[in-house]
């Protein structure tokens, strides 16, 4: 990996609200695509535009997730597809594209309104990516970590009435947590068997 110099920011959707700078190169033509698994470590930060106050939002290491499956925040998952593994970039973009237009009371990231001067920054890594898992072939552990991140955003979703994206994060999680979909090809314990059917039930729920 090499350091660049300081350059101008790559204008992601071409209206200057997504942002991003590389600071550090990866390895090169090793871009991800779409659905494969990304680990990443990511600062995020809210910065006040007109006071160039940062207030640091949270610190993230080491966060595996499937790329365009809405597991993680959009920002990082779209500019995530333009990185090589163990690029660093910085991403400039506004709130909408982390929090939506409601942005998130809970980490004091204001709504978007007409005199919001406030804009995200992120610190971002590509650590390494790999192609999609056979879940069947999964520990049952990982398919209920899996499941359960799925439906954990599925749940953030729905309560931004964000109905289409919590949609897809559960029919995400079902993919993981149903047997009959996806049956289990390695040694199991049977309650672990019966905590993955609850969970599906669960999941099941939410989607009706």
């Amino acid at each position: 990996n090499s350091k660049l110099n300081p350059s101008e920011f790559e204008d992601i959707l071409g209206n200057k609200s997504l942002l991003k700078q590389t600071t550090i190169t990866g390895e090169s033509d090793s871009r991800p695509t779409r659905s494969t698994m990304a680990t990443v470590s990511y600062k995020l930060s809210i910065i006040d535009s007109l006071t160039s106050n940062i207030h640091l939002i949270e610190n993230v290491s080491k966060e595996r997730f499937f790329i365009s499956e809405c597991d993680i925040i959009g920002a990082i998952d779209i500019c995530v597809q333009s990185m090589n593994r163990g690029e660093c970039a910085l991403i400039n973009c506004d709130i909408r594209h982390c929090y939506g237009d409601m942005g998130c009371h809970e980490k004091q990231i204001p709504a978007i309104s007409t005199n919001n001067s406030y804009r995200m920054l992120i610190e971002l890594e590509l650590h390494d990516w790999q192609t999609p898992p056979d879940i069947r072939k999964l520990s049952i552990d990982e398919r209920l970590y899996w499941g359960d991140k799925k439906r954990h955003m599925g749940n953030f979703h729905y309560r931004r009435q964000d109905n289409s994206t919590s949609l897809q994060c559960y029919n995400g999680a079902l993919r993981f947590l149903n047997t009959d979909l996806n049956p289990i090809l390695i040694s199991f314990d049977e309650n672990q068997r019966l905590i993955l059917k609850d969970r599906y039930i669960q999941v099941e729920n939410n989607v009706a």
